[in-house]
């Protein structure tokens, strides 16, 4: 495109009236993915200087002279009066924004400093930042907004405020959420996904579980010789099909392996100190109204194989590692 140096300046000045950032300050970028802009070193007089020189015709955009727009204003109006004021006004701006990229370089290289200080965890869809650790920084409301600045956020003093909230707070962008989960603020996207109630045949062997980026695998076997979180033995002559893949809801219990009686799942998710985006991601495999097992978690005791002429392994596995299905 052939944006040049006196609308680098223009974009300076609007951003600069709209209070923004040093991102807003370095201007229009040079290259942006696909979009390169040449001649952004160059003045607008200097180019139609050399366009009339060499007899080079061109189109001037019609709305470029209605002073109804914001920017003809800047150019019309404010920035011929700084110019009349300081005749280098425009060196003067190019060699400040040359700082301020050379500014914006050493912020970058902080932040990514302090970065790895502060998340504790990223997992898919979700980092985890240490709340103590960005509170016990110098100035922990600047390194939030560097280090939540591309997440469409925007009441900085409410996201500084969640450092100290209780947990359960939130604050939500267009498409994102802040979290405080005890001592972590935890970043996901806000349009979380709601998994369709999955029903499975006494025939399926791979079923997709698109919520969780993951399939179950059904798999006949003679013994139980895996204690992962992530496999479930049970009985298959215990089982009523078709079986459903479901959300957990409120008022839901089982009775988990391993522990004494049943518990509400609510209660055993508390205790398990999860967070609030893992628990809406939480789903359950049930027979008729019985939980079979919280996927990912813990079966339930009572399909817990007795007749071991009939175990069935039920495996959760992520996509990556999930047979191809024919």
């Amino acid at each position: 495109t052939a944006h040049h140096a006196d609308d680098n300046l223009e974009t300076f000045l609007i951003n600069l009236s709209r209070g923004t950032g040093l991102e807003g300050l370095i201007g229009i970028p040079a290259v942006n993915n696909s979009i390169v802009r040449p001649l952004l070193f160059a003045e607008r007089d200097h180019i139609l200087d050399y366009a009339n020189t060499h007899a080079i015709q061109w189109r001037e955009d019609r709305t470029n002279t209605d002073i109804n727009y914001l920017r003809n204003q800047f150019r019309h109006q404010i920035v011929p009066i700084l110019k009349s004021i300081t005749p280098s006004f425009l060196d003067n701006f190019k060699r400040s924004q040359s700082n301020f990229k050379d500014a914006q370089t050493l912020v970058k290289d902080r932040i990514d400093q302090i970065a790895e200080q502060v998340i504790d965890d990223v997992t898919e869809g979700e980092i985890k930042f240490n709340s103590s650790k960005i509170k016990a920084l110098n100035n922990p409301k600047a390194y939030l907004y560097f280090l939540l600045k591309g997440y469409d956020f925007t009441d900085w003093d409410e996201i500084f405020k969640l450092l100290d909230a209780q947990s359960g707070k939130q604050i939500l962008s267009p498409s994102y959420r802040l979290l405080k989960n005890r001592e972590h603020l935890i970043l996901s996207r806000s349009d979380v996904l709601r998994q369709s109630d999955i029903l499975i045949s006494s025939t399926d062997t791979n079923v997709p579980i698109p919520l969780l980026n993951s399939c179950l695998i059904f798999e006949s076997v003679e013994m139980i010789n895996d204690k992962s979180k992530q496999v479930f033995f049970v009985d298959n002559s215990k089982l009523k099909y078709p079986l459903l893949v479901r959300h957990w809801r409120d008022g839901d219990y089982f009775y988990p392996v391993g522990m004494t009686g049943k518990k509400k799942l609510s209660k055993y998710f508390k205790d398990e100190k999860l967070s609030l985006n893992t628990k809406e991601k939480t789903l359950v495999l049930c027979s008729e109204n019985k939980i079979v097992g919280v996927l990912g978690m813990r079966a339930d005791q009572r399909f817990h194989p007795s007749n071991y002429d009939s175990i069935i392994k039920i495996a959760l596995q992520s996509n990556a590692t999930c047979p191809k299905s024919i």
